[in-house]
Order: C-alpha cells, then sequence, then structure tokens
C-alpha cells in the first residue's frame, strides 16, 4: 500500500500514462504474491483519485494488455470495474429511495451531481473503449436517477414556494389571487433551502440531457418558477406601496429576501426595476 500512495497519491485528480504503467507493474508483483491482495489494491486505488471513475481507464488498460502475466488476473482485475459499477447502481438507488420521501434540498442537489459526474465520468471512459455491456448498464442507471431527477425537480418548485409566504387576498372577492405575506419571518433554514431548490431547478434541464431524459419537465418547471418569482417579486412592490410603517418595512424586508433567493431566475434588469419601484413605492404618502 506504500507503493500504491506514491503511484497515485491521496485525491489524484488523474493519473499519466506513467503512473498507469507504474500501476500495472505494481499489480503484477502483489498478484505474484497474493491473488487478493492484489484485487484489494485495485480497489483502493480508486479511493485514491479525486474522481474514482478513473480507475476504468486502469482496468482497461490492465484487461486489453498484451502482457502474458495478466492472462491469469482476468477475474482478479474484473473486480475494479465491477466496484466502480455497484457504487453507480448503489447511488441511483440512493436517489430513488430520496425521490419517493420528502426532499432534502441539499442532499438531493449534492447527490444528483455526484451521480451525474459518476455516469459521465465512467461513460467517457467505456465510449473510448467501446464498451457496449458497460454503456448500457450505464444507461439503466441513469434510467433510475432521471426519475428520482424528475421527482426532485417538482418538489424544489414547493421548496422555493415555501421561502415565499402568502395569505389570502383581503376584500370579499374569493376569486382574488393570495398576496405576499411579511408578517411572519421566514424561518433561516427555509431560506437556505430554497436558495438550493432554486438551484437545482436552474441547473434541471441540463442535468435532464445529462441522464439522458427528456428536458421537457425541467423547464417547464424551471419556467413555472421564473413566472411566480417575477409575479411575487412584483406583488410586494404593490405592499410595499400599499402598507406603512412596521408593515411597509416588513414588505421591504421579504421583498429583499425574496430577490436574494430567486435571483437566479431573473433577469439583471427585471431585478433593477423591481428595485427602484419598491424604492419609489417606500416614499408613497
Amino acid at each position: 500500500m506504500r507503493t500504491l500512495r506514491t503511484v497515485a497519491p491521496s485525491h489524484s485528480p488523474s493519473l499519466s500514462e506513467e503512473q498507469i504503467y507504474d500501476l500495472r507493474q505494481l499489480f503484477l508483483s502483489v498478484y505474484e504474491q497474493s491473488p487478493a491482495i492484489a484485487g484489494y489494491l485495485l480497489l483502493a486505488l480508486k479511493g485514491r483519485l479525486e474522481a474514482p471513475w478513473r480507475a476504468l481507464g486502469v482496468y482497461y488498460h490492465l484487461a486489453r494488455s498484451a502482457d502474458d502475466k495478466l492472462m491469469p488476473a482476468r477475474e482478479t482485475v474484473m473486480m475494479l470495474p465491477e466496484s466502480l459499477f455497484e457504487d453507480l447502481e448503489a447511488l441511483a438507488r440512493a436517489l430513488e429511495k430520496a425521490g419517493g420521501g420528502d426532499l432534502d434540498v441539499q442532499s438531493a442537489k449534492a447527490r444528483l451531481g455526484y451521480f451525474i459526474d459518476y455516469a459521465d465520468g465512467l461513460a467517457r471512459h467505456a465510449q473510448k473503449a467501446g464498451d457496449n455491456v458497460f454503456l448500457n448498464r450505464i444507461e439503466a442507471c441513469r434510467d433510475i436517477a432521471g426519475e428520482a431527477h424528475a421527482r426532485f425537480v417538482e418538489q424544489a418548485l414547493s421548496a422555493m414556494r415555501a421561502a415565499l409566504p402568502v395569505r389570502e387576498a383581503r376584500g370579499s372577492s374569493r376569486m382574488a389571487a393570495p398576496r405576499p405575506d411579511y408578517a411572519k419571518p421566514v424561518a433561516p433554514g427555509v431560506i437556505a433551502d430554497a436558495k438550493t431548490a432554486v438551484a437545482l431547478l436552474v441547473e434541471a434541464p441540463a442535468g435532464a440531457k445529462r441522464l439522458g431524459a427528456d428536458p421537457g419537465l425541467a423547464e417547464k418547471v424551471l419556467e413555472d418558477a421564473s413566472k411566480h418569482a417575477l409575479t411575487y417579486a412584483n406583488d410586494l412592490v404593490a405592499e410595499i406601496r400599499a402598507a406603512e410603517g412596521v408593515d411597509r418595512a416588513a414588505a421591504r424586508t421579504l421583498l429583499e429576501q425574496t430577490l436574494t433567493i430567486v435571483q437566479p431566475l431573473l433577469k439583471s434588469d427585471e431585478i433593477g426595476l423591481i428595485r427602484d419601484r419598491a424604492a419609489a413605492a417606500a416614499v408613497t404618502v
């Protein structure tokens, strides 16, 4: 293991051809002494890479080498890709399970991003090697993750809305749309989740494409989120104009808080115009 630490330092971003050659020599040396330890060496390599999926390139180097010494070690070498695909399948199943419950926005975004990077990384190596068997396994995992992604996107819209509180409109008309509710402060955790949810929504169409899914749903939800954010902010300007004293101050605070949450959804000129109108509304007598 000491030699492995020398050949592949901890959190190595990638492996050079020289490093891969040294790994092959190290593997053969260890295999001659103990096939079991040689297998453990390959699994340890995965953990030493900043991007574990890069280890698949080492597998192809070993599996397709013309070195006769590697022929008896084929089964041991196969432990490496099997471990990588077990990781990918476990990630996909974890996303599937998470998608069936209440959304943990912070965790969902991180898990999705890691799965997508992992699947893309494995796919690049498999495509380069022309390995359709492994590509099919990757696509099967992407299908599972894609379904979870769709649920996360819909839940992310709800998480954003949770940070934009509303109350029933005053007056006798039941048809009036709910109005922004500035009476109670929004909890910091709800605000943090909403910001992460917005980031997830913005990235969702591209994420769907990387998962091989139709981005149509993600694009529609993103459009709905953007429209809701713009309408809510403009409604808050009206609330600022209508309110007085502490209510007006509370409405202004909610507006600034809202803009920090939904900023990625709106154009810069839209945000500038909203702030200008809010400033004018704040001095209305």
